[in-house]
């Protein structure tokens, strides 16, 4: 809880309603049709028993909300951090112990190894997975992995790349989640 009271300080607090309600009208509709591709992937309650306890569902939810809201980096973000806690997680009520701490590209080659994940959602995570330090720490400009490079080898713009980029990591979340 934020600890301000709106009524001390009521001008910040109507700016405040006046931009959410702004904001909330003109994406309202890029949010509903992000919802509804992401309800059409999975059933709401095959998620519940995550292995990994409530944290995992937190981070699927916190995915979930960030990539319907449009913040991509966010999503590709926690989405990658979800599925490295799920498949660990996973691996360690399947008596494998030894994977509780390690590093998500060796879980992912013991996922496509179990069939847990297909190859073509391996590849794509490994390629997010080999790009995510792009997105968390600071990293020189023109670099392959760099966002702005790769939309111009695309021919795409950065929003579109790094929206790419959350699209493949929510899928691979919601198709993890429900198997």
């Amino acid at each position: 809880m934020i600890p301000i009271n709106p009524e001390d300080h009521p001008s910040w607090a109507n700016m405040a309603k006046d931009w959410l309600t702004r904001e909330d009208a003109s994406l309202l509709e890029e949010r509903a049709t992000r919802m509804a591709w992401m309800a059409e992937r999975i059933n709401s309650n095959e998620y519940r028993m995550e292995h990994g306890g409530s944290l995992t569902v937190n981070l699927f939810e916190e995915m979930r909300y960030c990539f319907a809201y449009g913040q991509f980096i966010a999503a590709t973000l926690v989405g990658l951090a979800y599925i490295e806690r799920r498949l660990a997680a996973r691996f360690y009520a399947a008596g494998r112990s030894n994977l509780q701490r390690a590093p998500l590209g060796k879980l992912l080659h013991e996922a496509l190894s179990h069939e847990w994940i297909n190859e073509y959602q391996f590849e794509e995570l490994e390629r997010i997975r080999n790009t995510r330090n792009f997105y968390a720490h600071f990293r020189r400009p023109g670099r392959e992995d760099a966002v702005e490079y790769r939309a111009l080898a695309e021919d795409d713009s950065s929003y579109g790349i790094i929206q790419q980029d959350a699209i493949a990591v929510v899928e691979a979340a919601l198709w993890i989640s429900a198997h």
